[in-house]
């Protein structure tokens, strides 16, 4: 790729939601995020879109944290055709099951209600996205890791993860590529957390990034510091015992409704003289949630492990209950006084809050309390706009109810938390591509960064730009000992190469897997893997070449020239040829017998091409490398 890699923006680039960034390192084709677009029904149309991309052409896939606009298509993605392996941190791969299943039986329920009605929709989003089978399917791929943990991907890609702060198992991604051209660090701040908020850790920033992807969210501003936003639930709660009426509260079932109830927790400690009130999670979702954050204390800050040392369990608390039928939740609608009903979603585009709110917002004895982040065109915003009238399951409904907003739950770090958490790196980042927020946000943090000297842009959504790959690779000066080095290399090459797609298999061009999965896409597939090999080989040449005069400058010699080349050519060149060669020949006979189309043809002639370049690349190196032992 001559010294540079390539950065995709196909979601989060103009607006909050879909995050998804393709990384293609000229060493493998790296996918940061998987996320769903959620918002207006302009925006929400565009996850039946194709991605941009073949899937199948993707070798692996990073995910900073398990909300739905970070990992909603990941069973899609999967479903047409990608089979790498999706790394991300445990807490986040138990959130990602449930979250995605729930998904799963939602987009289920809407495409039935759509079809029952004859919905006015677009006749291919009467259907789901994918199914609970499609997301069992994608769970098989997922690898977690630890924290910090250095993951090689492979020879040339290193990923480590590092705590966001921003929900249970949220994190930072850092992306090292080494190549023989060339290497570069890209770090993706993922959803950056509020520091010093309830139950998480305070997010970190990695030391050092060339290229830097920078959320927005709250670029444009600081959260509402008017007041305390313990303080301020504590009114919105004595404005409910005053008006003996419910207090609603949309939530995310990750993190915000554990912060909810971890606070409530709190305020019943210090207010003894409230009368007993009961406290619903109207969620399964958030159920297995807050089940999944208990068993995940890695993520815990000092203060809730102090109260858990104290017996006290804010998600276990007097009064809590947990609905999960749907018997249950209707039954919340007919209860009479004052009561706090949880429930999802944050944002109101789905769920049982929907009901809540369509039972409740026309009594203005009600509250409903939003503790987090409305996007533009979502019910919430809506409402917090100061609506009349909403429409809900084909009723227009008035608006009767005191809306309320506390700003100091996000889970988001304001704008002065995105610059500090950039101005905490050792290294200042040589380029930064602002994501994840609407225009204005972006637009202002960009701005503001560009005045402190940063090197910073709003990202443009379907546009790739070009990364060089800024550190040379270069031999240290002072070499290990021969004999340790060779041992070295030779234990590198010892694995035998992953097989390509469908290699024990004939290749009989059977029906496509999803639209679009032509003769021509499998094949491409197969050249794309033998692509990537031959880079490889190709990069272990280029080391063994800079290392070579180094092993005969060295005065205690243990191996002969001759027996150099044995370790250089049978371990690594000799193993590789005849290899790819026979399954070269192999895919090469199979198309010429085939009697399917001109495209298996066309792909014969690519396959004896590559053939040609695998020799000539074993022929060369060999000759170079003799060429240098000759010279020493």
């Amino acid at each position: 790729m001559n010294g540079k890699m390539k950065l995709s923006f196909f979601g989060a680039a103009g607006t909050v939601t879909g995050s998804c960034f393709l990384v293609n390192t000229g060493v493998g084709k790296v996918m940061i995020d998987c996320g769903m677009f959620q918002g207006p029904s302009e925006i929400e149309q565009r996850n039946y879109l194709g991605f941009g991309f073949d899937p199948s052409d993707v070798d692996y896939l990073l995910l900073t944290h398990a909300h739905i606009d970070h990992i909603g298509l990941v069973p899609r993605l999967v479903k047409f055709g990608f089979n790498g392996s999706i790394y991300c941190t445990r807490a986040t791969r138990d959130l990602a099951e449930i979250l995605l299943l729930d998904s799963a039986h939602i987009q289920k329920r809407d495409a039935e209600y759509a079809l029952k009605r004859n919905v006015d929709l677009d006749r291919v989003q009467s259907f789901p996205l994918y199914t609970a089978e499609d997301v069992i399917a994608a769970m098989r791929r997922f690898r977690p890791v630890e924290y910090e943990e250095p993951v090689n991907l492979s020879r040339n890609l290193t990923v480590r993860f590092r705590d966001a702060g921003h929900i249970i198992g949220s994190a930072s991604i850092e992306l090292t590529v080494k190549t023989a051209e060339g290497g570069a660090r890209l770090v993706a701040s993922g959803d950056v957390g509020l520091a010093q908020s309830a139950i998480l850790k305070d997010p970190r920033p990695f030391e050092q990034a060339d290229y830097l992807l920078l959320e927005s969210t709250y670029g444009d501003r600081d959260h509402d510091r008017k007041g305390d936003k313990k303080a301020l639930l504590r009114d919105a709660i004595e404005h409910m015992l005053e008006r003996n009426g419910p207090l609603i509260i949309p939530s995310f079932a990750v993190g915000r409704t554990q912060q909810i109830l971890y606070n409530l927790s709190k305020l019943r400690s210090e207010n003894p003289h409230w009368p007993k009130f009961p406290v619903f999670v109207d969620s399964p979702l958030a159920t297995k949630a807050t089940q999944i954050v208990n068993k995940h204390p890695e993520c815990f800050d000092r203060e809730l492990e102090a109260m858990l040392d104290k017996g006290k369990n804010p998600f276990m608390a007097d009064g809590l209950q947990f609905t999960n039928s749907v018997e249950e939740s209707k039954d919340l609608n007919f209860l009479k006084g004052p009561r706090i009903v949880i429930s999802a979603s944050g944002m109101c585009t789905a769920g049982r809050i929907r009901h809540h709110l369509a039972n409740h917002l026309s009594d203005p004895d009600a509250t409903v309390l939003f503790v987090g982040f409305q996007a533009h065109g979502t019910l919430g915003r809506i409402l917090i706009e100061k609506a009349k009238h909403v429409k809900l399951f084909g009723e227009r409904i008035p608006v009767r109810a005191r809306i309320a907003k506390i700003n100091g739950f996000s889970a988001h770090a304001g704008q002065t938390g995105l610059i500090n958490w950039v101005s905490e790196m050792r290294e200042r980042p040589g380029r930064i591509f602002i994501v994840h927020g609407e225009p204005r946000s972006s637009n202002a943090l960009a701005s503001l960064l560009d005045e402190r000297g940063y090197d910073a842009s709003v990202a443009i959504e379907d546009q790739t730009v070009e990364l060089p790959l800024v550190h040379p690779v270069h031999t240290p000066e002072t070499a290990a000992p021969l004999a340790e080095r060779v041992g070295a290399l030779s234990a590198r090459t010892e694995a035998v190469p992953a097989p390509p797609p469908e290699v024990s298999t004939p290749f009989n061009l059977p029906t496509p897997v999803h639209p679009g999965d032509s003769a021509r896409n499998r094949v491409s597939r197969y050249l794309r893997w033998l692509e990537k090999e031959l880079g490889d080989a190709g990069f272990v040449v280029d080391e063994i070449e800079s290392e070579m005069q180094g092993w005969l400058a060295s005065p205690n010699l243990p191996l002969t020239p001759a027996q150099s080349i044995g370790v250089v050519y049978d371990d690594i060149l000799a193993g590789i040829l005849p290899l790819l060669t026979k399954i070269l020949s192999g895919y090469e006979n199979q198309l010429s017998s085939s009697d399917s189309n001109d495209e298996s043809a066309g792909a014969t002639g690519e396959i004896a091409r590559l053939k040609a370049r695998l020799e000539e690349i074993v022929v060369d190196s060999r000759k170079r490398i003799l060429e240098k032992l000759d010279a020493g």
